[in-house]
């Protein structure tokens, strides 16, 4: 997805072609002073009859935001193998007493 900028007063002036932008899947950003104060996105769509639950609502908000990042790989998490550590429980327990 190509990202289109503009500064604020461009963007005044180029309201409508953002707007097809948005409409075509590409996101605008503007900036004042080098610096991004809004972004425009086309809004996802919830399939039929579904409704967002309270985390998943928040869980967007954090990946609109960008303070969380969305998961590469979706499905279950594979088990966590222990490492080996002959002795360490005896170890502890003897420590403690």
């Amino acid at each position: 997805m190509k990202d289109i900028t503009y500064g604020v007063r461009e963007f005044q002036a180029h309201v409508s072609e953002a707007i097809r932008a948005v409409q075509q899947g590409k996101r605008v950003i503007v900036y004042s002073r080098n610096e991004p104060v809004a972004e425009f996105v086309k809004p996802r769509k919830a399939g039929p009859n579904r409704t967002m639950s309270a985390l998943d609502r928040k869980l967007e908000r954090l990946f609109d935001s960008g303070v969380l990042s969305r998961p590469k790989k979706t499905g279950r998490i594979p088990p966590i193998k222990g490492v080996p550590m002959p002795g360490v429980v005896a170890q502890f327990l003897a420590e403690r007493r």
